[in-house]
Order: structure tokens, then C-alpha cells, then sequence
């Protein structure tokens, strides 16, 4: 099963996108810039937030990296790395329960990411994604018959309305995701599922 949320609005922290306008910036400065400044986002704050404390810490990670593979112990207690990650330009926010329920996921930016050649730094030569984030859960079709669609709808909809999204849904695998379904539907031997979700 995944859930899947799409958002226009940006996880990225504006003091990167301000440094960014600056002439003549190099790879090294910044570097730099990233290394002393503590990134922050009140959007990533709040979804890396929601993942440790709904349903009493029901989706909560054990494990935790930038990339995969996922190795870095999960601590709810700091989340200045998950955070930082999560609020740079092309960062991402993995994260996985190795016990309990076995949930995986990825919060993506995906604003384009700084590039140099031969020193200078590149305009891009296409627009930022129209889809700036992109929150992404995976967990074995068990745990969706032990919560109940109810359940999901609400988790789904919780999320869609904390981040303001574009659209979103849950799925099975095998179900193909039309644009156009917008009510839930699941077959007769409940394996395939899928609820869309849009903004108004």
C-alpha cells in the first residue's frame, strides 16, 4: 500500500533561496553557508513532526538518512538532521520502522538543487517543478485492513490539509492512478485500493 501527497508549497528554508541570489557564488561558499547555518522550515518542521506524534507514534521511524540506504538511528528527540535535510534545495527526509509496523516513507524537496560548471553557477533552463513536495508512505496491505479505511481516509486527509496540497491518494500496487478518480473504490477481495483526495 502507499499513500502519496503532492504540494506546491515549499519545504525548502528562504535563507538558502536568498543566499542563492546573490553574484558569484561559489560551490565553496555555498558549502559553507549550509555548514553554519541551522536550515529550518516551519512546513518540514511540521510534517516530520506529524510522523513521530499521530496516533501516539503509530508511523514514528526507528531509522532515518538523507538517502538510502536508510542507516541512521531515528531520534524524536533532535530532529535538527531530518529537518536540515528535508529543507535544502533537492534534500529528502527517509525513514523506515525495521520493527513493529514496518512502515517506510520519503518527504522529498523537490526544488531544483544548485549545480556549478566550470565554477559558475547554472540558471536552470526550465521552471521549478510545479510540485515543490512530495510525501510518500509504503506499508504491507495487513496494517491497512488492521487500521480500516476510516482510518486511512483521516491519515490522508490530515496530511493533505497540514502540508496544502495539490492532490493526493492511496493506492495499492496494483491499482493505476487516474487523474480523474476522485472516490474511493476497492475490489471485492480488497486488493485494490484507491482514495484521491484534491484541493478545493
Amino acid at each position: 500500500m502507499e499513500i502519496s501527497v503532492y504540494t506546491k508549497n515549499d519545504f525548502t528554508d528562504k535563507s538558502i533561496l536568498e543566499f542563492l541570489k546573490k553574484d558569484n557564488i561559489s560551490i565553496n561558499r555555498y558549502s559553507q553557508f549550509l555548514l553554519e547555518k541551522k536550515l529550518n522550515n516551519p512546513l518540514a518542521v511540521d510534517i516530520i513532526k506529524f510522523i513521530c506524534i499521530y496516533d501516539n507514534g503509530f508511523f514514528k521511524p526507528d531509522k532515518c538518512d538523507a538517502h538510502e540506504p536508510i542507516r541512521e538511528k531515528f531520534l524524536e528527540t533532535d530532529l535538527t538532521k531530518p529537518i536540515r535535510w528535508l529543507s535544502q534545495p533537492g534534500g529528502a527526509f527517509y525513514f523506515k520502522q525495521s520493527k513493529g509496523s514496518k512502515i517506510e516513507g520519503v518527504i522529498e524537496n523537490h526544488r531544483f538543487a544548485p549545480i556549478w560548471e566550470k565554477g559558475v553557477l547554472m540558471k536552470p533552463k526550465v521552471n521549478e517543478p510545479l510540485y515543490l513536495g512530495e510525501i510518500r508512505f509504503f506499508f504491507d496491505n495487513k496494517i491497512f485492513l488492521m487500521k480500516g479505511n476510516d482510518y486511512w481516509v483521516n491519515v490522508l486527509k490530515e496530511i493533505c490539509e497540514l502540508v496544502g496540497l495539490s492532490f493526493g491518494y492511496l493506492a495499492s500496487e496494483k491499482v493505476i492512478v487516474n487523474s480523474n478518480i476522485k472516490e474511493f473504490e476497492m475490489d471485492s477481495n480488497k486488493q485494490n485500493v484507491l482514495i484521491k483526495y484534491n484541493s478545493k
